[in-house]
């Protein structure tokens, strides 16, 4: 069942800007790859009603997404069902980060790009390519959609968050929107057979979280490595308050 008016306005009533006191204007954004996402929203029109009811999809707080405007969505990552039905419960289209092993070849490659996919390599930290891709597309005034575990979590407790999303956020003056995703992980039992089995999947978008930036002092990598942590932990309580797991 979905809950919440898409259209709605965002529960933020506050701006949400491109740049900011140590905002995008002083990075480096990258290019946006031509035609990215392309297919993602024809592929949504066709397959909504199914995802809704293999999974029997509910989702909450639609109402927090920004009708407009750049817009952070940091959630966390279950299993490869979660891009599509991030996909299907956001109102807007959404430009994702994901593994880079999902590009490992040509075919695969086009397919994810056209989803609206760029590649990224968690284990090379701030890979300043990513983060420049993802600077582009907050100045575009889109949705950029992250996954902070960096990799899926499966059954298994939620990861500690990477510091992109927040570091982003920091950087650009844009809100994040945590999101928290129940019922994806991988089935109990074995063989393929599991993966055909209807569940129960709640898809829940919390209120937004906007970067607190300030003059930098002398000790300014300090200070600021001190806000894109305090920031992640946010975000992070945020999403496990959303998905009910332990921190």
């Amino acid at each position: 069942m979905i809950r919440g008016d898409a259209r709605g306005e965002s529960a933020s009533r506050r701006p949400i800007r491109a740049g900011g006191a140590s905002g995008a204007s002083r990075g480096t954004p990258g290019p946006v790859p031509a035609r990215l996402g392309w297919l993602q929203q024809i592929g949504k029109r066709f397959t909504w009603r199914a995802f809704r009811w293999f999974c029997r999809l509910r989702v909450d707080g639609v109402e927090h997404v920004p009708r407009s405007g750049p817009v952070i969505l940091a959630s966390n990552h279950r299993s490869m069902l979660d891009v599509p039905l991030v996909v299907v419960a956001c109102p807007r289209p959404v430009s994702f980060m994901a593994h880079q092993g999902l590009f490992a070849d040509p075919v695969r490659a086009s397919f994810f790009y056209a989803m609206g996919g760029y590649p990224v390599d968690p284990e090379r930290g701030r890979d300043a390519g990513a983060l420049g891709f993802g600077l582009a597309v907050l100045r575009r005034g889109e949705v950029l959609g992250l996954f902070p575990e960096g990799t899926r979590s499966y059954r298994e407790l939620m990861k500690p968050f990477l510091a992109g999303a927040a570091w982003l956020s920091l950087r650009s003056g844009v809100c994040i929107v945590p999101c928290g995703i129940v019922g994806t992980e991988t089935p109990a039992g074995r063989g393929w057979s599991r993966w055909l089995r209807r569940r129960w999947v709640r898809v829940a978008f919390g209120e937004p979280i906007l970067p607190v930036t300030g003059p930098e002092p002398a000790d300014e990598v300090v200070v600021r490595r001190a806000r894109i942590q305090e920031l992640t932990d946010r975000v992070r309580g945020s999403v496990a308050a959303l998905t009910g797991d332990p921190r």
